[in-house]
């Protein structure tokens, strides 16, 4: 289907300046992605965290004594560069060391020019790859297998480093006898076609587990635990993350039976995990919450949080205003981007209408309208209050930070991800808008709807480097960019989910964000910059 074009060509439509502008901003938000991607990768993350001062281990302020007394495990999308960089502090320190890895994940990096993320030929770290199509496995369980083997030979004087990060959950997986893997997994699906939330899933997941839910913290005691937590959950729960191996856990084991009586499934359910799940409440094995987690130092060494922080000084590096709206986005990435859409249209009439005390009053209440429904996909409603501090004055570009993770509901069978949707349907919502859309006809004339307050470029990329199954981390979109595309119609990609095909084929692929796989995964960052045009 062709997209129609409006009759005042959207309220960004100055389009002498506007492709000179948004290269220069298109530049501008890709520098502050790189440097806020840059401030969560591995070696980054553990030298801030890691300290060794002659035989002292200081972390977060904690110090230990180190003498070849340190051992290491891990689990995750980017433990693998992590557990290079800890070796490479530590040095002789580092008696042996297990990490558990995707499958392939060492070939893809190879692949990528990214070498310097893996271990070295010499290391004393094995390297264990599962979880293939991110599902727990054979390969992954055997890891597990290994790592509490390490978790239950140290010893009192020991230290054990466990490094966790995104996607630690399917490459752990260790079920308490009798339950087997399959036996889990299949719990797992029944609660989730039932419609159980995450945390609903975890609860159970973990009482069927040796080694989530604080299994090896509990394995390891004695020893002093140090955990480095890489996290993609928002709000940085630990103990969502990878299940929370090392982390307290304050449910038991009537809470699992609970959950699965709240959805009818106890006779679908496997009878070895009914089983397991009765013998253990009735003989009030996990019924008491486990508090004694003194010898646990749990540090989370990168975030989206950490990420955000570091785009807004780089922002601010290169003159904008920055602020950042929220770390814990989420919903559809559509409807994200629409209203993205029209918060971005409304900055735009305020800088433009600052002067007028009538107009600006009643754009005013308008965008904080847009905030209120913004709050809805994790954006505080304060937020609008900040914005409009900045607004009146507008003597610098504004840059709006966004952390999270979208989703997509597939209806078409193209190719992409969730941050190319997103800049996409933000392109073709700024395209079928007008300011009438807005509902601000009674505060402006007709003359003025055609007026363009300021440039703007909105990118959306993903911090592992891979949105979807493509090359590409992300793109970028501005308000003129469908018209430009119009023989492409990019409408009809965005309906089939084909929002790579369209970027790769719009102007040969420029505005695909590509930085290959950076070893990291703090979730995503949407970048918004807007600049006051001067001309008018």
């Amino acid at each position: 289907m062709k997209v129609n074009i409006p009759k005042y060509m959207q309220l960004f439509r100055c389009l002498s300046n506007l492709r000179k502008m948004s290269k220069s901003l298109t530049y501008d938000a890709e520098q502050i992605f790189e440097v806020s991607v840059n401030s969560v990768l591995p070696h980054q993350m553990v030298k801030r965290s890691l300290l060794v001062d002659g035989n002292r281990l200081v972390v977060d302020g904690c110090s230990y004594s180190i003498n070849h007394n340190v051992h290491m495990v891990g689990f995750g999308k980017a433990v693998i560069g992590m557990a290079a960089a800890v070796e490479e502090i530590l040095e002789e320190h580092l008696v042996q060391g297990v990490v558990s890895v995707p499958f392939g994940i060492q070939e893809s990096f190879r692949a990528s020019g990214r070498s310097d993320l893996l271990l070295k030929l010499e290391s004393k770290v094995k390297v264990v790859e599962g979880a293939a199509d991110n599902l727990p496995d054979e390969p992954a369980m055997n890891a597990a297998k290994e790592i509490a083997s390490v978790a239950e030979n140290v010893g009192e004087d020991d230290i054990l480093i466990v490094l966790i990060s995104g996607g630690g959950s399917a490459l752990l997986p260790l079920p308490v006898d009798p339950v087997t893997l399959n036996d889990k997994l299949q719990a797992t699906k029944i609660l989730a076609r039932s419609g159980a939330t995450i945390q609903e899933l975890n609860t159970v997941r973990k009482k069927l587990s040796k080694l989530k839910g604080g299994g090896l913290a509990r394995l390891a005691k004695p020893a002093k635990v140090i955990s480095f937590i890489l996290s993609d959950i928002i709000n940085d729960q630990l103990d969502m993350i990878a299940s929370g191996p090392t982390v307290a856990d304050a449910s038991n084991t009537n809470d699992a039976l609970a959950i699965i009586s709240k959805f009818g499934e106890e006779t679908s359910m496997p009878s070895s995990v009914m089983d397991t799940l009765k013998e253990a409440a009735t003989k009030h094995q996990t019924n008491r919450i486990e508090t004694n987690f003194s010898h646990v130092q749990n540090v989370i060494v990168g975030s989206n949080k950490i990420a955000l922080q570091r785009g807004c000084e780089k922002a601010q590096e290169l003159g904008y205003y920055p602020l950042i709206m929220s770390s814990g986005i989420h919903g559809e990435a559509k409807d994200l981007a629409d209203a993205y859409c029209n918060l971005s249209m409304l900055i735009g009439l305020l800088m433009q209408y600052r002067k007028s005390v009538l107009s600006y009053k009643g754009i005013e209440l308008k965008l904080l309208d847009s905030i209120n429904i913004l709050s809805k996909f994790g954006v505080s409603k304060s937020f609008g209050g900040h914005l409009l501090e900045y607004i009146p004055s507008a003597d610098k570009p504004l840059c709006l930070l966004v952390g999270g993770e979208p989703t997509v509901t597939l209806k078409g069978n193209g190719k992409g991800g969730r941050n190319q949707e997103l800049a996409l349907a933000a392109a073709v919502h700024w395209q079928t808008k007008s300011v009438e859309d807005l509902a601000c006809s009674n505060t402006l004339t007709a003359g003025d709807r055609v007026k363009t307050g300021c440039q703007m470029v909105l990118l959306s990329a993903g911090t592992d480097g891979q949105d979807g199954p493509t090359d590409a981390a992300g793109a970028i979109a501005y308000p003129s960019l469908c018209n430009e595309a119009r023989n492409l119609h990019p409408q009809e990609f965005l309906d089939n989910n084909d929002s790579y095909s369209f970027y790769s084929t719009f102007n040969d692929g420029m505005y695909l964000i590509k930085t290959g796989l950076t070893g990291t995964n703090v979730m995503d960052i949407h970048i918004m910059l807007f600049s006051p045009n001067t001309s008018q």
